[in-house]
């Protein structure tokens, strides 16, 4: 009905001899002319088994409605506002907030509330029972436990929320502007600790929470982080985001003040001398397995008022509108082979119907194919067809390898685990023809054409960005198993290679200086290297810099192995460098170098 600029509206206008106005855009212009415009928009909500939602808003926070209390993370444990959001919220509140923030501040000797702790005040002016003000941390370089701080945070005003028997809060992600928290990473911990809590919490009284920004970009960010399954990503030991040490502070003062330029907001840098001898404190959380989450089917309703000259002209426009939709809508029926499990499966393409917001009915089942009707307008029909198209060749391509089929191994040429067996066989061999074919087949030709439209598909860059994730995970533990970090590269999200370079003449300098890698490539076999890699780490690399290049390096693909395997490979090279390092210092005069140490 809107789609160019009301084409097909306008069209049976002229047909009835009516008016047909859009209601929801005339409130906006109403809105925009009164200047205050209370209309935020729910862009997607999922929900576990217990009906435990999430969901995503664009809007004002201040303008959120049903809730109980909004959540706000500060910047600084003294509580004070650092603009944007937080200044607004504040002014909105009124100054009883400000005056109840000194008094939290005051109880506490003059001391800022702790990092990974939460406080509760009156909302003042704003239309909800409380306030949740939580403080992270100001993020520095992301080795100051700035994470597990804001997951703690998140968590602790949630508990608080909890105590006070509340139903709903919402959340404005402020910290990942005013504490130049990087967004994913922001995005990423929010969620999961929001998830974390209903897991922890299933008989819990408060059933929702909403994330709240007026920023399309945040808003999107949200959008793609809660429909990720995070049960795995729970337990990924490498991001660790569950426990974390707490210094005690002794004493405060007041070293100085910085000024924001734009807002020219003044506040003093505290420092908190600690006292010699004073042992932290780690704070370890044990939390139960998180859920799996489904998108709701948001429905919304859309008022269109027709004006005409009588009755029958409005109804003509009436029943032509309905006609309309009608036609835009499909109902197709479509049939997929699943082998097993078929309860399990329904589940998920349910999913799939509801992230493409049509309906699903099915039918019989008949000796693993599932049969269903789809119902919704004919675009969303035939995405949701091509993915759970999709989705089914992903299941039996994953129970074909959990058997002994026809492109494994033949079982006579028995196991192979330390020494290459070359079995040279005919060509008339059955064996030869059943594995020489795969490399040419047309279903991996077919399965390429289903990737690119996949791709295709995916607007949000959802796959994408779980990709870029993985890979970078798995690119940390192989350089943190070594004992170094990957570079300037680690902060950019965006910087996602296929391949790592394991080059010991980089690693050799950046650890033990020039010299040291110099002798490095004099001495160090390439091949022997390699052989070595493989024998301990069990996968082959490939040689660094190509073939018949003698350089002490190796190339590792980072799309193919799990996490521990690279973890594995780092702890190798580790051993291979220490071993190198002894050596050095036998054949040379000066100063012993250390076996290792840590280089960020």
């Amino acid at each position: 009905m809107r789609a160019n600029s009301y084409e097909l509206t306008t069209r049976i206008e002229r047909e009835t001899n009516t008016s047909i106005r859009d209601v929801k855009v005339d409130m906006h212009k109403s809105a925009s002319n009164m200047n205050d415009n209370n209309i935020n928009t729910i862009l997607t909500t999922v929900s576990n088994s217990r009906n435990q939602t999430i969901a995503v808003e664009k809007g004002d926070i201040t303008k959120v409605k049903n809730i109980n209390a909004i959540i706000i993370n500060a910047t600084s444990g003294s509580l004070q506002d650092a603009g944007g959001i937080d200044k607004a919220i504040v002014n909105a509140a009124g100054t009883a907030l400000v005056e109840e923030y000194k008094k939290i501040i005051a109880k506490n000797n003059d001391l800022p509330i702790s990092p990974g702790k939460a406080v509760k005040t009156t909302a003042g002016n704003l239309p909800f029972t409380s306030i949740i003000r939580a403080y992270g941390s100001q993020y520095i370089d992301g080795n100051q436990q700035e994470r597990p701080l804001l997951f703690s945070s998140v968590l602790s005003s949630l508990q608080l929320a909890e105590n006070e028997c509340y139903t709903s809060v919402a959340l404005a992600a402020v910290s990942s502007k005013t504490s130049d928290f990087p967004l994913t990473d922001y995005i990423n911990i929010v969620v999961r600790a929001v998830k974390q809590f209903f897991a922890d919490n299933p008989q819990s009284k408060l059933k929702k929470m909403i994330l709240v920004d007026i920023d399309d970009a945040v808003c999107n960010s949200f959008v793609r982080e809660i429909i990720i399954d995070h049960r795995n990503e729970a337990v990924d030991n490498d991001d660790d985001i569950m426990n974390y040490e707490l210094t005690p502070l002794n004493e405060r003062l007041v070293c100085g003040h910085q000024k924001n330029e734009n807002t020219n907001f003044s506040r003093n840098i505290i420092r908190y001398p600690i006292a010699p001898k004073i042992e932290t404190k780690t704070v370890i959380h044990s939390h139960k397995p998180l859920d799996l989450y489904s998108i709701q089917m948001v429905t919304t309703k859309d008022d269109w008022d027709i004006i005409g000259i009588n009755n029958t002209a409005i109804t003509q426009a009436e029943n032509t509108i309905r006609k309309v939709i009608d036609s835009a809508t499909i109902s197709e029926p479509y049939s997929i082979s699943l082998g097993k499990d078929i309860a399990v499966h329904k589940e998920q393409i349910k999913s799939i119907a509801t992230q493409h917001y049509i309906q699903i009915n099915f039918h019989e089942e008949k000796s693993g194919q599932l049969s269903m009707i789809l119902k919704g307008l004919k675009p969303n029909v035939q995405e949701a067809k091509l993915k759970i198209t999709l989705y089914a060749h992903d299941i039996l391509k994953m129970q074909i390898n959990n058997n002994n089929n026809e492109l494994g191994t033949p079982k006579e040429w028995g196991e192979q685990k330390e020494d290459v067996k070359l079995v040279e066989i005919p060509t008339s061999d059955p064996n030869f023809t059943r594995i020489e074919k795969p490399g040419l087949s047309t279903p991996q030709q077919v399965q390429m054409v289903l990737f690119s439209l996949f791709a295709l598909m995916d607007t949000a860059d959802s796959y994408k960005t779980v990709l870029k994730r993985l890979i970078r995970h798995r690119k940390r533990a192989l350089y943190r198993a070594i004992g170094v970090g990957f570079g300037d590269a680690e902060d950019d999200i965006n910087s996602v290679d296929y391949y790592a370079i394991l080059d010991l003449e980089l690693l050799g300098e950046r650890i033990h200086g020039r010299k040291f890698a110099d002798w490095l490539i004099t001495h160090a076999d390439m091949t022997a290297l390699l052989m070595r890699l493989a024998h301990e780490a069990h996968v082959v690399l490939l040689p660094g810099r190509g073939f018949g290049i003698q350089h002490p390096s190796g190339r590792v693909s980072l799309a193919n192995l799990n996490e521990a395997d690279y973890k594995r490979i780092g702890t190798a090279v580790r051993a291979l460098i220490e071993e190198y390092v002894e050596q050095f210092n036998k054949e040379t005069a000066d100063k012993p170098l250390s076996k290792w140490k840590v280089v960020k």
